[in-house]
């Protein structure tokens, strides 16, 4: 593929939910994130341990894990 032929792709969520099994109820682990990752672009994802990062990265790959 030429680098004529490559287009740009901006990755997009809107009001994303991940939610576990806790007993007989669902316990949220993220709740109604927003945002966006445009090409060319650096996009950090920081914060402290246990906050959500794996699973947000998990979600937008479309990753399930079930533990």
């Amino acid at each position: 593929m030429s680098e004529e032929e490559k287009e740009d792709v901006t990755v997009t969520w809107q009001n994303l939910w991940v939610t576990v099994a806790d007993g007989n109820k669902r316990k949220p682990i993220l709740q109604g994130l927003t945002g966006y990752a445009q090409p060319g672009k650096l996009l950090a994802i920081m914060g402290p341990s246990g906050c959500g990062k794996s699973t947000l990265l998990d979600a937008l790959s479309g990753i399930c894990n079930t533990r």
